[in-house]
């Protein structure tokens, strides 16, 4: 019983709390604590931190940052920088009515050869033409592709954070057209997107394999029913003289009846003739019968002239 016992908690697994930290460039700050059962099962998680809770700045609050733990060290969790966002609200909160949002995509490269995603916001002063927007969207690209190009993925962010990308893009785009408010939503590593060929291939060959089996299904049902027609060869003409008698006994049957039905449908026709001609004739007679007491009233009319002189003499 006791070996029992200890083979049982052998077995059992217990959750724990393991700490997530931050990269170098952030002093190794505990992000926060995440509750699993084996620490290797974290790797590729994701964590979203406020940018004021690392660097103790209420004005960064409007920010933050992105890290996926890459490694463990003991009982912690490694970390990387992944992306910088803006919060929807402060978004929000820059766009007012009657004024033209300018919004902006593009990837390009680093220092350290990572494929970057950015994504930057302007509002002009007034609302402005189409091609005065896209000639803004052009030299903001090509000022920013400039510039991330000579820093590495770190140290772009390290600017957006003190806000000096934001100045020098603002003060380039002034050359143009004056602008109210510049800032950038979203900075962060673009991942590679798997060849639609390979999913198309996948589905494939998750198609076939239910078609075979049908297919085997429909062979094993055609086996079963040509086994039922199989027929002994010395039974044969027996077998076959029985099933004309009985198809010959059952459409007999058929054409009586079909016989009788119209033998009824007749018999229904002729009635319904006779009454026709019953009512004809009784018609006739009331006419008769009226032509009879409209003579009869005549005569009376007449009479009842005469009376009355009569009474007077």
């Amino acid at each position: 019983m006791a070996e029992e016992k200890a083979k049982k908690e052998k077995r059992i697994k217990k959750k724990k709390w393991i700490q997530v930290l931050a990269p170098a460039s952030f002093k190794k700050e505990i992000i926060g604590e995440i509750y699993a059962f084996e620490t290797q099962s974290l790797i590729g998680r994701a964590l979203t931190v406020n940018l004021m809770s690392l660097t103790r700045d209420m004005k960064q609050q409007n920010k933050n940052l992105k890290f996926v733990i890459t490694g463990i060290e003991g009982d912690r969790a490694i970390t990387e920088l992944f992306g910088y966002y803006l919060t929807l609200a402060s978004i929000r909160r820059l766009v007012r009515r009657g004024k033209k949002r300018i919004d902006l995509s593009f990837t390009c490269m680093t220092s350290d050869k990572k494929k970057v995603r950015m994504k930057a916001l302007f509002i002009p002063n007034v609302k402005v033409k189409g091609s005065i927007s896209s000639s803004l969207r052009k030299s903001a690209i090509a000022s920013l592709s400039e510039h991330l190009s000579k820093l590495t993925f770190e140290n772009a962010i390290r600017e957006l954070m003190n806000y000096g990308l934001q100045r020098s893009l603002k003060s380039d785009l002034k050359k143009i057209y004056p602008i109210r408010i510049l800032d950038i939503s979203a900075l962060y590593i673009e991942r590679e997107k798997k060849p639609v060929e390979e999913k198309i291939e996948k589905v494939k060959v998750e198609e076939k394999a239910p078609e075979k089996e049908e297919k085997k299904e429909e062979k094993k049902e055609e086996v079963q029913g040509e086994e039922k027609e199989v027929i002994l060869p010395n039974s044969s003409s027996k077998a076959q003289t029985k099933a004309e008698e009985v198809k010959v006994d059952e459409k007999a049957p058929k054409k009586e009846e079909k016989s009788e039905e119209k033998k009824e449908e007749v018999k229904e026709v002729k009635a319904e003739k006779a009454k026709v001609d019953e009512k004809a004739p009784k018609k006739e007679e009331k006419s008769e019968e009226k032509k009879e007491v409209k003579e009869e009233k005549a005569p009376k009319k007449e009479e009842k002239p005469e009376e009355k002189k009569e009474f007077k003499k």
